[in-house]
């Protein structure tokens, strides 16, 4: 079932920017990282700020903050103000994406300023790499990884759109030549975490296809116990098997140094970790710990994991149990396996295009047919049946 096509409001120059900000999140992070918190607030403050909706996530994204914050009084990173400033940043962005999100027309249109971002910085790639040869490229300036991983979210995107937007054969067509592009991005950026997550995105939606009902449930609980098995360090050596092709250096390209690291420094200070960004110093290496799990452990400790575990876990949950439940599976599916690939290899919990996009997600609940009864009086017509209204 899909939603219904009911009257939406115009956008408006809010709408727009939140758009341009997605997009310019897949290829410039330190300029959505240095105006974005500034965009965020100019569009919540001309918006409604009023009427605000204190949800559970927005409640977990200022609590995580405020942990964060408290973080700095004991940690060992003498830049823990800055890593504190860059936090507080993304969620700022993600808080007012969220409340941004109020329309179906609204969704489709922060998705569609992503995908435009996105296609804009595969051709950037492609012109700046004409000459390039058998070389992992992208955007001049940019972390490799993080295009890639951007572009891999993007995928998600295209499954949303193109299963609540238009069915014009003009929509398909935009949708298939970014899908395409998309894919050349991620081949030509040749991040194996992000081929990963495209290539499980497709099998997912074969799945969908052929089965009567989606198997969420089921890829839910894999996750988790894939998460459990990386923070033990269970499936380190086991891992190796499908490390293939001509990259394969025996280590996942320095993680089985990294991820024991973080293990050690986070048994020794389990419940409140080391502070935002310590990992970089105590570790020695000056990179992250490539785990979001293991980077928020050491940084934040048992105490802050649970928090950001939390949030995520609201915001994809929290009212979407009006959504059709296939579509529902679908979509959500799609963005976990599209995103599980670049947080548990990569840095992508600081990157501000995983938190426009997780924002998206988060607002699922816009795809809820709109109920339209007819009422008179104290009788209100549903489903065609006469209900009594409660006054």
């Amino acid at each position: 079932m899909r939603p219904q096509n009911i009257t939406q409001p115009g956008v408006g120059p809010r709408g727009w920017l939140m758009a341009a900000l997605a997009g310019l999140s897949t290829f410039d992070p330190t300029l959505v990282l240095t105006v974005g918190p500034f965009v965020a607030c100019v569009v919540f403050l001309f918006g409604r700020p009023g009427r605000l909706r204190i949800t559970p996530s927005v409640l977990l994204a200022i609590a995580l903050l405020a942990w964060i914050w408290l973080s700095v009084s004991w940690s060992v990173n003498p830049a823990a103000g800055q890593s504190t400033i860059m936090w507080a940043a993304l969620l700022i962005i993600f808080i007012a994406t969220v409340d941004y999100i109020q329309t179906l027309q609204q969704l489709r249109l922060v998705a569609t300023g992503y995908l435009v971002g996105a296609f804009f910085a595969v051709a950037q790639t492609i012109f700046e790499n004409q000459a390039a040869e058998g070389a992992r490229v992208g955007v001049e300036g940019l972390n490799v990884n993080y295009l890639a991983y951007a572009l891999a979210s993007g995928f998600a995107l295209i499954v949303l759109l193109w299963m609540t937007g238009p069915r014009t054969k003009r929509a398909r067509v935009a949708l298939l030549v970014v899908l395409v592009s998309l894919a050349v991005g991620v081949e030509l950026a040749g991040t194996r975490g992000a081929l990963l997550g495209v290539g499980l995105v497709a099998v997912w939606l074969v799945l969908c296809w052929a089965a009567r009902r989606p198997p969420l449930k089921a890829l839910v609980v894999a996750l988790l116990v894939v998460c459990v098995l990386m923070i033990s360090g269970v499936s380190d050596k086991a891992s190796l098997v499908f490390e293939g092709g001509d990259r394969a250096t025996g280590d996942w390209s320095g993680r089985l140094v990294l991820w024991p690291l973080a293990r050690q420094i986070w048994a020794q200070h389990p419940l409140a970790g080391i502070g935002m960004g310590g990992f970089h110093v105590e570790s020695g290496t000056g990179i992250g710990a490539h785990n979001a799990l293991l980077e928020v452990g050491v940084s934040l400790g048992l105490v802050g994991l649970l928090l950001f575990v939390a949030l995520f876990w609201t915001t994809l949950s929290n009212g979407v149990g009006a959504v059709d439940a296939r579509l529902r599976a679908v979509l959500l599916g799609a963005f976990l396996l599209a995103s599980a690939p670049a947080y548990l290899s990569g840095t992508w919990e600081s990157a501000p295009a995983s938190w426009v996009v997780l924002a998206v997600f988060s607002r699922l609940a816009v795809l809820a047919p709109a109920p339209d009864p007819l009422s008179v009086g104290s009788v209100r017509v549903s489903h065609g049946r006469m209900v009594t209204q409660p006054r």
